[in-house]
């Protein structure tokens, strides 16, 4: 083969190269998901939206809109929700982001493992099926009723895809009362023990009792216990509106201590039409007992 051929030759096998690497991208971005810009919630149903129910594998859970704030239910209990938490799920559905159809009929016939209901008194605003996050990708896919098409979009909805009470309660011991003026603590057999605003380092001890925790929430008992026969210590908490909030606590065999929960509303006050009804149970450590009794016997 004479140089000029060879020459010939490996014009031709780039020329042909270049070809094959100009066709790629069309290639590429015909496989490509398509995206637009969109939201699961339209924005303007945020303030509107009174009532969000999540189902999965046959357990609801609702979450309703009272005028002190959000509560949550599985049908057993009915309790304070954390408002941080039900704002972040509505945050995240009315954020209009990057969304993707999926083109894979394989993924598009995947059962869903949550469905969530927005919605008013009156008013269905969607109701979004959830399905399983890409592992490669991070995007969590999704239907929305109305639509033949599946879509992903980066996923900050897991975390709010729970349909267990104690993820949703509030955390804190003291529930509803946010401007304490009064604390009444009696262990079975001891003197009551009161802290008020007239109270020496009142500031102080407000705080310590503020930051205990609860742990697990439990379902109210029809039994003894339910009717405050047995307890081991009473907490009692008021405020400067004729609010009260009572914490029953009964000894476990394990350490640790079952509260028994009660609200009792001012009358006309904003929940007084909810009374009886805000009754529920959660369990406390052995340690934290013990810190809410050294600050009622603390100098």
């Amino acid at each position: 083969m004479t140089l000029l051929n060879k020459r010939l030759c490996l014009l031709a096998a780039l020329t042909c190269l270049l070809c094959c690497i100009s066709f790629l991208p069309s290639v590429s971005q015909k496989s490509a998901p398509k995206s637009f810009q969109s939201a699961l919630l339209n924005p303007s149903h945020k303030n509107e939206v009174s009532e969000i129910i999540i189902e999965s594998g046959g357990q609801m859970l609702t979450l309703a809109h009272q005028a002190f704030g959000w509560t949550v239910s599985d049908g057993e209990c009915l309790l304070p929700a954390e408002n941080r938490l039900v704002d972040g799920l509505l945050n995240s559905a009315i954020k209009i982001r990057k969304m993707y159809t999926i083109l894979d009929s394989s993924r598009a016939n995947q059962p869903s493992f949550f469905t969530v209901h927005f919605r008013d008194d009156v008013n269905l605003y969607t109701i979004v099926d959830f399905y399983a996050v890409h592992s490669l990708t991070n995007r969590i896919s999704f239907a929305v009723e109305g639509k033949n098409k599946r879509y992903e979009t980066n996923d900050d909805f897991s975390q709010y895809l729970q349909t267990t009470v104690s993820y949703w309660a509030r955390s804190a011991l003291i529930q509803l009362i946010s401007e304490p003026i009064a604390f009444v603590f009696q262990e079975k057999g001891q003197k009551i023990r009161r802290i008020d605003e007239n109270s020496a380092d009142f500031s102080k001890k407000l705080h310590d009792l503020t930051v205990l925790r609860h742990g697990l929430v439990l379902s109210p008992e029809n039994s003894a216990q339910a009717d405050f026969a047995g307890f081991s210590a009473r907490l009692t908490v008021s405020d400067g509106q004729g609010n009260t909030e009572v914490i029953s606590c009964f000894p476990r065999e394990d350490g640790a201590f079952r509260c028994e929960y009660q609200w009792f509303f001012a009358a006309g006050g904003q929940g007084a039409d909810m009374v009886g009804s805000l009754r529920f149970a959660f369990e406390i450590s052995g340690w934290t007992y013990n810190r809410l009794r050294e600050i009622f016997t603390q100098d």
